[in-house]
């Protein structure tokens, strides 16, 4: 994906977001309390979160391409 900045903290660090964050970005979207004010639906498969990403990437970082990244549990969050 793009070569964007990212932003390290001592818990968590902001980063463009990549195809390998698809089983965890699909997880969190499986809760309603997360999507809730999403203007898009959730998706139904890691596969069309993982195609969403990748989308995501060809059209130049669009908004909400970045992800949180939580260093003790190394996984994604949105």
């Amino acid at each position: 994906m793009d070569e964007s900045p990212t932003l390290r903290g001592p818990r968590v660090t902001l980063r463009p977001a990549r195809l390998e964050d698809a089983p965890a970005l699909f997880e969190l979207a499986r809760d309603p309390a997360v999507t809730k004010y999403l203007a898009w639906p959730s998706p139904t498969c890691v596969e069309e979160t993982r195609e969403h990403l990748r989308l995501s990437a060809e059209q130049q970082r669009a908004p909400g391409s970045d992800i949180i990244h939580h260093e003790q549990t190394d996984r994604a969050a949105a």
